[in-house]
């Protein structure tokens, strides 16, 4: 089912390149300037990657590893090569584990992005149930909302939260989100996503993704931003959604609309 390779998302180009139609814009835009703040950890050295700033929110140390991070940032710069990226260390092994740390670690990051002036946070970790960190978040989300900051944070379906959905998992879907193919960092599913297709299933699925979907999401909305900075979030949702073809996001026709 999976098809498993090396140097991270390599192959996965060609899910953003062809099934988001994002080969027309290459060169066109390019994030130019938005500045994105990617919470994750194992970003490798100061010298495995040009970040525009790092940030050791787990007071644990950064771990020098090229993995999880450091993948979800070359995609994105694949994707937007112009933004300004900044690492955020927020995840470890105990804090994983604790959905109030976990709150509390993207509570510093809303924060560290306000007084950065950052515009786009992504998280690709395991979803938080705790019922008291739901609500912690709920706050936070609004403060990050109402800073202007957009969150795409997966597993995540608060209002504020801007969360795409996956296109191989069945279940329940809130309709007006459109889709990303999902990908991990260290491998894709091709063979699940064309009998997708094939099916033409396009409100059964839910909020389940896999990590690279946050930041190739952000990629897309930095090329937005880049053409049209003052768009709000609604804004961006309601292009990404008429642009879509089969509720998949189809990121040039997208940025065509909005030039009208």
């Amino acid at each position: 089912m999976f098809q498993i390779f090396e140097n991270g998302n390599k192959k996965a180009q060609v899910s953003y390149q062809t099934v988001h139609n994002f080969n027309l814009l290459k060169s066109k835009l390019t994030g130019k300037g938005v500045k994105i703040g990617i919470i994750d950890w194992l970003f490798g050295d100061e010298n495995s990657f040009n970040f525009a700033g790092r940030v050791d929110l787990t007071k644990s140390g950064f771990l020098n590893n090229c993995e999880h991070g450091f993948v979800m940032a070359r995609t994105l710069k694949e994707i937007a090569p112009d933004a300004l990226i900044y690492a955020i260390n927020g995840i470890n092994k105990e804090i994983i584990k604790d959905d109030q740390k976990r709150v509390e670690i993207l509570e510093k990051s809303v924060l560290f992005a306000i007084e950065n002036d950052i515009k786009i946070l992504t998280y690709s970790h395991a979803k938080i149930t705790d019922e008291t960190a739901n609500k912690k978040l709920d706050k936070v989300l609004k403060m990050a909302s109402k800073n202007g900051i957009i969150t795409i944070f997966l597993h995540c379906e608060n209002k504020q939260n801007l969360c795409p959905v996956s296109t191989t998992y069945a279940g329940k879907l809130k309709s007006n989100f459109f889709k990303i193919f999902e990908y991990d960092f260290s491998f894709l599913n091709p063979i699940a996503y064309k009998k997708w297709i094939e099916s033409n299933k396009t409100d059964n699925t839910q909020f389940l993704s896999w990590s690279s979907m946050a930041v190739v999401l952000a990629g897309f909305v930095a090329l937005m931003l880049e053409k049209q900075p003052k768009l709000t979030q609604n804004e961006i949702i309601s292009f990404l959604n008429e642009g879509s073809e089969n509720k998949v996001v189809n990121i040039t026709k997208t940025i065509n609309l909005m030039k009208k």
